[in-house]
């Protein structure tokens, strides 16, 4: 199996747990020492070491943004194609919310494996675009829908300044 067919296969057991709401399936994964390293990307932005904390924080992200929104829509714009060691996509989502404007994210995302599972992943998004992010989910953040579990999940997000927080 190439390294482009495992992370499809990981992509589509991410939307299974993000539609199941059920992140065990996602260990098989990861290695014991994997990261995910999310650069520039205001409240997406994080740093997770460990497969238990990149989990968690996966988790976190969906339950205190993505769920936030009527609807949200991942697309892969460009790739996967393999090159420099990596998986990498190049990838758009849009978050809806009944009444409000939609929030755009688009970024690159690098994934690494080592042997068959992922050893990291880097995921890269202008400091505009998470800019852009954190001022619309302060303005419309009493029209959002109310964050799941943010504080149920016990795994501090680290962020790439070495900041951490639970939400």
């Amino acid at each position: 199996m190439t390294d482009t067919e495992r992370f499809i296969q990981y992509a589509i057991a991410f939307e299974r747990a993000f539609a199941t709401d059920d992140w065990s399936g996602l260990d098989e994964f990861f290695t014991d020492d994997a990261v995910h390293h999310v650069k520039g990307g205001g409240p997406f932005a994080v740093l997770s070491m460990g497969r238990d904390e990149v989990i968690a924080n996966l988790r976190r992200s969906v339950d205190t943004i993505d769920r936030r929104f009527d609807r949200r829509l991942p697309e892969v714009i460009a790739g996967p194609e393999e090159r420099d060691g990596a998986v990498w996509i190049t990838f758009r989502a849009t978050f809806e919310r009944e009444g409000l404007p939609p929030l755009v994210i688009e970024g690159n995302h690098a994934t690494r494996f080592r042997g068959d599972r992922i050893c990291r992943i880097d995921e890269g998004i202008s400091r505009a675009v998470g800019e852009r992010a954190a001022t619309y989910m302060r303005e419309y953040d009493s029209e959002l829908l109310p964050a799941r579990g943010a504080d149920c999940h016990s795994a501090p997000r680290r962020h790439e300044d070495g900041a951490r927080s639970y939400i």
